[in-house]
Parts: structure tokens; C-alpha cells; sequence
């Protein structure tokens, strides 16, 4: 995990340059919502929406990002592929979503150590990992469908059917373009959100 502010910020940097392109749009989440269970969810009716202007993200945008993101002792989610511009205060659906490009896996019924072991025993195309601050590692995994959701659905149902048929118990949930995952670089109670790897597999 990153130690200092200046390496939780290059964290950030890359992070996001990885995942979208310049003049790209993305959700960023620092609020949470109880449940009914008790449980702690994103509040996803108040996200901001920000625009990827520069080639490389300055160190006055990634302050500005990091300062967002920490407003929350619960952590910072990001959307999981880039959005329209969408009227404030509404979260952005699967329609909304521009580049059908990655899709969320994780196993928090597993370990973090039995995770990262199969993770890597099962040769995905992974852009990056992140460790989410709690039960899961949160990996991004490369589906390229561009615009095409019926492809996205179809290559994310191969993907669920090949987790299954490996023994890899991955959240069924996840299976949407419009999913959220963990922002690193970015501190969850005690624990930080980070990135664990990047592309491999």
C-alpha cells in the first residue's frame, strides 16, 4: 500500500490514465448509503461526474480527485468503464455508458491470499487489481465491446461461465457495464485501497 500522500497520488494518476482515455467522462462516488440490512453501499444518487481533459493528469487535478475521495472514511468508488455527461444527482445507467471496455471480478468469499493465488493461476486479461480496503481484491478484466452490449453480455457471460467452470466463486452481480469499483490510493477506515497489480494474464 502506498505510504505517503505523493504515492497515493501517482496511484490515483495511473489508475485513472489506465482506465480512460482523454476527453472521457467517469463517475467518482465518496458517499454511502445504509440498507436495510445494515449494509454499506454506495450512494451513487450524488455522483460526480468528471471529464478526463489532459494526456496526463496534473498534480492540481489528481489534489482535487484525491480531495473528493477522501471526504468519505468509507473509501471511493469509480466507475468501472467511462459515462455520459448526465444531469447531477443521477447515477449513470448501462445506457449511459460510452465504451463497453471492462468488466468487475471479485470473490470476497475467499481470502485475500486464495484470491490473489487463483487470480493469477487463471490467466484473464487484467488491466489492473485492486485491493478494495475490505474482503475483495476488485479485478478489471479487459471485454473490448466498445458500444456493443449484447457483445459485452455475451463475453461477460463466457467470462462468469469459464470462473465457474475454474472453481473461482465470483460475485454474479457484477455482470453490468455500469458497475462501480474501488478507487486506490484512497484510505478505507484503517485499511487503503490500492493497486495491487496491473496488466498481466
Amino acid at each position: 500500500p502506498p505510504e505517503t500522500e505523493d504515492e497515493q497520488a501517482t496511484q490515483i494518476a495511473e489508475f485513472l490514465e489506465t482506465m480512460f482515455c482523454p476527453g472521457e467522462s467517469y463517475e467518482l462516488v465518496s458517499e454511502v448509503m445504509i440498507n436495510g440490512n445494515g449494509k454499506k453501499n454506495p450512494c451513487r444518487s450524488t455522483p460526480e461526474i468528471i471529464v478526463r481533459e489532459e494526456s496526463e493528469f496534473s498534480a492540481e487535478s489528481i489534489a482535487n480527485i484525491t480531495t473528493f475521495a477522501s471526504s468519505c472514511s468509507e473509501g471511493a468508488w469509480i466507475s468501472l468503464n467511462p459515462v455520459s455527461q448526465v444531469i447531477k444527482g443521477k447515477a449513470p445507467s448501462d445506457s449511459e455508458v460510452t465504451d463497453c471496455r471492462h468488466a468487475l471480478v471479485e470473490a470476497d468469499d475467499l481470502s485475500k491470499e486464495e484470491q490473489w493465488q487463483k487470480l493469477r493461476e487463471l490467466n484473464l486479461p487484467i488491466l489492473a487489481v485492486v485491493w478494495s480496503g475490505g474482503k475483495s481484491l476488485h479485478a478489471i478484466v479487459k471485454i473490448d465491446a466498445g458500444n456493443d452490449r449484447e457483445l459485452y453480455k455475451k463475453r461477460v457471460e463466457l467470462l462468469h461461465d469459464y470462473l465457474k467452470e475454474k472453481g473461482f466463486p465470483a460475485d454474479s452481480a457484477n455482470k453490468n457495464p455500469s458497475r462501480l469499483t474501488r478507487l486506490p490510493g484512497v484510505r478505507r477506515e484503517e485499511d487503503m485501497q490500492y493497486l495491487v497489480a496491473r496488466e498481466f494474464g
